[in-house]
């Protein structure tokens, strides 16, 4: 996670967590949803993304099934790996 930058927006899941990743401290708007898997450590990138709306939020939908809303007008749906 060297040389990475993240949001203030933070969900947990069962087995891991979404993060807001930034590629550097200068790449505002420029940003990409990720998950961090718990039980492997593997970071996946779930969308790369010019959103600059700040208040990012999510629900867990249950069965491992997550919903982040990066926009007012876009959610993303996720399921976690197991």
């Amino acid at each position: 996670m060297l040389n990475k930058y993240f949001g203030d927006f933070i969900h947990y899941s069962e087995n891991g967590i979404f993060l807001r990743m930034f590629e550097n401290k200068n790449s505002w708007p420029k940003t990409s949803l990720i998950y961090i898997n718990f039980k492997n450590y593997k970071l996946i990138e779930i969308k790369k993304t010019n959103s600059s709306w700040n208040v990012w939020s999510a629900i867990d939908l249950g069965n491992q099934k997550h919903s982040i809303e990066i926009k007012p007008t876009e959610k993303i749906e996720f399921e976690t790996p197991i």
